[in-house]
């Protein structure tokens, strides 16, 4: 396996990345410019390559988008915005009020690049948009998020091993590993 970079500035996630893989991942921070675009492959492309530019070794980064379906591809990459204002949670919630359509999906777009290959793995995990924000464990919009097949339960009150399930899901780590086993 070549030496990759995670690229992220959150310790903790490249550590659970690192768990994931099985396998010590190296990780450095890079400011890296988000460009305004809906379509998740675009966005970590750009990401991937910048990324490359900056740290000079093949790179992974990782996007996370989530879609409500009443409001086509929005929130999109835009979700963390969403997420981290002020009872942001509570507002996602109210911005389906009024549309009978509560369905989203939540969407992990990892890119690898090493300046000459760009490749893309992508997870995705459907539900429904609760009415308010429910529980305490999770990620992001994990409180407002009923995975289906979870009983009506959000992503935030699953037990641990139904969460690893989930998340393992919504992030292609098994992908991402046997790529990098092949390299």
């Amino acid at each position: 396996m070549k030496d990759v970079v995670f690229v992220t500035g959150n310790a903790d996630k490249a550590a659970r990345f690192s768990q994931h893989m099985g396998m010590d991942i190296a990780h450095e921070a890079a400011e890296l410019d988000e460009i305004q675009t809906l379509n998740p492959a675009e966005l970590v492309s750009h990401k991937a390559r910048q990324a490359y530019e900056q740290i000079s070794k093949p790179v992974l980064v990782e996007d996370v988008t989530f879609v409500y379906e009443a409001l086509g591809e929005l929130p999109g990459p835009f979700v963390k915005f969403f997420v981290d204002a002020d009872n942001g949670p509570e507002k996602m919630c109210r911005m389906l009020d009024g549309f009978e359509n509560r369905r989203a999906e939540g969407r992990c777009t990892f890119g690898y690049f090493d300046g000459r290959e760009l490749k893309t793995f992508s997870g995705i995990v459907r539900g429904n948009i609760a009415e308010h924000p429910r529980g305490m464990g999770g990620y992001g919009f994990d409180r407002i998020f009923e995975v289906d097949g979870s009983n009506g339960r959000t992503a935030a009150e699953l037990a641990d091993d139904e969460y690893d399930k989930y998340y393992t899901t919504i992030k292609p780590f098994a992908d991402v590993r046997d790529f990098l086993e092949s390299l």
